[in-house]
C-alpha cells in the first residue's frame, strides 16, 4: 500500500489544501526554517493550519548549511521555538 506525501516550502507560495487532501496527499513535510535567518519561512503558519484543517498528516523540516555546521544547537533551539510544541505525525527532518 502507498501513502501519497509531499514537501513544502514558501517557493510553492499559497497552497489549496483542500485541492490537495482531494488529490489523495496524506501527509506534507513542511519547511520550517530559513536557514539563513534563522526565521520561519512565512508559509510554515498558513500551511500547517492548511494540513490540519483538512485532515493532511504533518511533519517538519530545515536544512542544515554552512550556520548550522558552525552551531547546530542555535538552529535546532530556533527551530524547536517555531516549532512551539506543534503537534507533528511524521516528526522532524533534517536535510542536508
Amino acid at each position: 500500500m502507498s501513502i501519497l506525501g509531499i514537501d513544502v516550502s514558501h517557493h510553492q507560495k499559497t497552497i489549496d489544501w483542500g485541492k490537495v487532501a482531494k488529490d489523495g496527499i496524506k501527509f506534507a513535510i513542511m519547511k520550517v526554517m530559513n536557514e539563513r535567518t534563522q526565521q520561519p519561512v512565512e508559509c510554515f503558519e498558513a500551511n500547517y493550519r492548511g494540513c490540519t484543517a483538512n485532515g493532511i498528516k504533518r511533519g517538519a523540516y530545515i536544512f542544515l548549511g554552512s550556520k548550522s555546521i558552525e552551531n547546530p544547537y542555535v538552529d535546532a533551539n530556533n527551530f524547536l521555538n517555531i516549532l512551539d510544541g506543534r503537534e507533528l505525525e511524521y516528526g522532524i527532518w533534517l536535510n542536508r
